[in-house]
């Protein structure tokens, strides 16, 4: 009996870290099934006017999605000739739209109509393979965009993330990362064993960073300004199989999307708590 105490206890006490302060991560409000030609869908972004923007890594198009529905409102391509790339990240700033793929080519263009062709400005971070760029997020505070890679962090950066930072003023990457998550951290405070950052966006009502986990066991970690872990916790498998974009509407409301991953791809909806 004192054992089963003691096991309780434990369970009890590794559960309890695992929590998103202003979101449950056990019953979101509701989820929409999205078309399947997004079953790829690999980013989220909304503008200033709260109008929601997808992308697809197996090509340069840009879906806008009705929030209400998630139906597909119009399509439009970077270039006349369609890029075939693994785009990973989408960010938008004013009347700018900003995507990156896994290799860490980022691409500049202004938003398109339905099924237009746009042109497109590249710039190439100097990011080698082994960084594998996943998320990208816009840093209002800083003017600059903010870059997860999915594993590698860099050299001298072991059992760590890594968060670079690319300045719009300058068009520059730093080199050095702008924040750093100790994975011993995630594990002994959090009891986060996988974390392999898939997707990264600001929440203006918390006034910090969320990041999307997907391999391994999917969850979510919060960090403050500084880059300090404030919060995480795992998702339910049955509700979030591959968690690939974040965005938060002016509510708060946190928008998921996942990839398909032999189902049909889902944006899930969480709602705000004070």
């Amino acid at each position: 009996m004192k054992f089963l105490f003691i096991f309780i206890a434990v369970f009890l006490s590794m559960n309890s870290r695992q929590q998103i302060k202003n979101y449950d991560l056990k019953k979101f409000d509701q989820q929409l099934v999205l078309h399947k030609s997004l079953n790829e869908i690999s980013a989220l972004a909304l503008n200033n006017n709260q109008r929601l923007f997808a992308l697809q890594d197996e090509a340069g198009k840009i879906y806008e999605l009705d929030i209400i529905s998630g139906n597909i409102l119009k399509i439009f391509t970077l270039g006349r000739t369609t890029i075939n790339a693994d785009f990973e990240g989408l960010a938008i700033v004013g009347e700018s739209f900003f995507a990156v793929t896994s290799s860490g080519i980022l691409y500049e263009f202004n938003e398109g109509k339905n099924n237009e062709s746009v042109i497109y400005q590249t710039y190439h971070l100097g990011f080698d393979s082994k960084f594998d760029i996943e998320g990208l997020c816009y840093d209002r505070k800083n003017n600059s965009l903010l870059i997860a890679p999915k594993e590698y962090a860099g050299k001298n950066y072991e059992e760590h993330r890594a968060i670079y930072s690319f300045d719009l003023g300058q068009k520059k990457i730093n080199p050095k990362p702008k924040f750093l998550i100790s994975l011993n951290q995630l594990k002994d405070k959090f009891n986060i064993k996988d974390f392999f950052p898939s997707a990264i966006e600001y929440n203006e009502l918390t006034g910090s960073y969320f990041i999307l986990s997907s391999k391994g066991k999917s969850c979510l970690v919060e960090i403050d300004i500084e880059g300090n872990v404030t919060s995480a916790a795992e998702f339910d498998k049955k509700n979030h199989r591959q968690p690939e974009g974040i965005a938060f509407l002016n509510s708060g409301t946190m928008l998921i999307s996942d990839e398909a991953s032999g189902k049909s791809p889902t944006l899930t909806f969480y709602l705000y708590h004070e």
